[in-house]
């Protein structure tokens, strides 16, 4: 199985041009057969890398990127759905790098509240 997963990402990364990964790339072929698996792994490991680098920030005393409910672990589904309801609202990031998108979709979605003073 992880040989045609690798070879699908090979096939598509070498045929796509540099801007193909776009949002409205990834909205148009991410339901396809042939790339789902990929694009799905795509978007997940994006947002894990978000996770962990607002972990990160956070344990070495900055400040979180994005602060989800506690109990709430982000998955892949949930990632799509946030860049889907973001690009409804501002269909312009439709061409923006999911990445990008991705980031400051998960920014607006769940802001971080800044801690009161005691």
């Amino acid at each position: 199985m992880r040989e045609k997963i690798f070879a699908a990402f090979i096939a598509v990364v070498l045929s796509a041009p540099a801007s193909a990964w776009t949002v409205q790339y990834f909205l148009d072929h991410v339901n396809n057969e042939t790339e789902r698996e990929l694009l799905r792994f795509y978007i997940t490991g994006l947002g894990d890398g978000y996770m962990w680098a607002s972990a990160l920030n956070k344990v070495r005393g900055g400040k979180e990127l994005y602060c989800p409910p506690e109990k709430m672990a982000l998955q892949t589904d949930n990632f799509i759905q946030i860049v889907r309801s973001r690009i409804k609202e501002h269909p312009q990031d439709a061409q923006q790098e999911l990445g990008l998108v991705l980031s400051a979709s998960l920014i607006a979605t769940f802001p971080c509240q800044e801690p009161r003073n005691p």
